[in-house]
């Protein structure tokens, strides 16, 4: 697998260029997922000092899993003291660093206690969750976060936290409003199945929504059976449960460490269809679908422009014929005496507008040999 280089402190989960389609490994009959969607990596954290994908890990530090064997090493942002564990890690959108530590501990611009959340940005630490100030009791120790898609915060405790009217089970995700700070229950784990005693150990949310989840203990839920160094992947619309990251068929030095901390890396995928931009032919217009059913021309085959964004296609068939010429002349008739199904496919000649060049460009493009070219600068293709 290729590997981007790129400094630490200032990565992006946005800016990874190579996706990891899913892959089965089977074991004992029993077909296990290692990477799901876009996802290209994990970073993770064990609470022992481990070797795994050839670098050696501690519980102080975090090292990114590329999915193909090889783990490098990336940490919090800061220098943390040897034997601190990592109770809790992530990263933002902006690609500041979040986590926790199981011990107060004293980063000079600020001092963080370990129901602290600390954000890292630029190589400078602040408090993105302050226990205190919040109402968390004495003892509540952070051992889980991530950044939401909206911004907000997802928390999970050691113990049972009582934040404001809310009360969160170790085995609940609290979520902080960015804009508010209020909390409220964001993953309810009891009322999703997980047993009593189960705490919940790790956390990301991926940009579909869906949650990654690790715990404490071996367990099953939703029929699924994981270990304390695995990674479930949760789907809130279904709520449903499947293996994301099974630790010990990745490295099998995972089984004598529990996986304490995990963010995961994306590929972009800019209109949210589940279709990572590098392999989406339409990559600024949801198709999950990917139709193609053509080009331009008559019969003309596939052309590796998805249907939802063939410019041109005012007709909305996927092929790009005389007929969308014709439509787009008479749709701009005084009165029309015809409709685009798709106008926003209209522009092919850059000029961001459907203009009664348009047409003129589509007949001429057409021609064998032709005499002018389709530009995909319609506004699905090129926002």
């Amino acid at each position: 697998m290729l590997y981007t280089t790129r400094l630490r402190f200032f990565r992006s989960r946005s800016i990874r260029l190579f996706v990891v389609q899913p892959t089965l490994l089977v074991l004992a009959g029993l077909a296990i997922s290692v990477s799901s969607g876009a996802q290209t990596a994990i970073e993770v954290s064990p609470d022992t000092t481990i070797a795994i994908g050839g670098e050696v890990l501690g519980p102080e530090e975090v090292g990114e899993d590329d999915l193909a064997g090889v783990v490098t090493l990336t940490g919090v942002g800061v220098a943390l003291p040897v034997g601190t564990n990592v109770t809790a890690f992530g990263t933002t959108s902006a690609g500041d660093t979040l986590f926790s530590t199981d011990t107060t501990v004293d980063l000079g611009a600020v001092v963080a206690a370990p129901g602290d959340v600390v954000r890292v940005s630029a190589g400078v630490p602040s408090l993105a969750f302050d226990a205190s100030a919040a109402g968390a009791p004495f003892g509540s120790q952070v051992d889980a976060v991530a950044e939401a898609t909206d911004g907000s915060l997802l928390i999970s405790f050691d113990v049972t936290t009582r934040l404001g009217a809310v009360v969160f089970d170790d085995e609940d995700i609290a979520r902080i409003d960015a804009g508010t700070g209020l909390a409220s229950l964001a993953f309810d784990g009891s009322a999703r199945g997980l047993a009593s005693g189960t705490d919940l150990d790790a956390l990301d949310e991926l940009a579909n929504g869906h949650l990654l989840l690790s715990f404490d203990i071996s367990g099953s839920v939703g029929g699924v059976a994981f270990d304390d160094e695995d990674l479930l992947e949760f789907d809130p619309g279904s709520g449903t449960f499947s293996m994301n990251y099974d630790g010990s068929v990745q490295h099998a030095a995972w089984q004598a460490s529990d996986l304490d901390a995990a963010d995961a890396s994306e590929a972009p995928d800019h209109d949210g269809d589940g279709v990572p931009d590098d392999i989406d032919n339409c990559p600024y217009f949801p198709n999950a679908g990917q139709e193609d059913s053509g080009g331009v021309g008559f019969g003309s085959l596939p052309d590796g422009i998805g249907d939802a964004c063939q410019c041109g296609d005012v007709s909305g068939n996927g092929v790009v014929t005389t007929s969308d010429a014709l439509i787009i002349r008479r749709s701009m008739l005084v009165p029309p005496t015809a409709t685009m199904n798709r106008p926003d496919l209209c522009d092919v000649g850059g000029s961001t507008d459907c203009s009664t060049a348009d047409p003129l460009i589509l007949r001429r493009a057409l021609l064998v040999p032709p005499t002018a070219t389709i530009r995909q600068q319609c506004a699905p293709a090129n926002p």
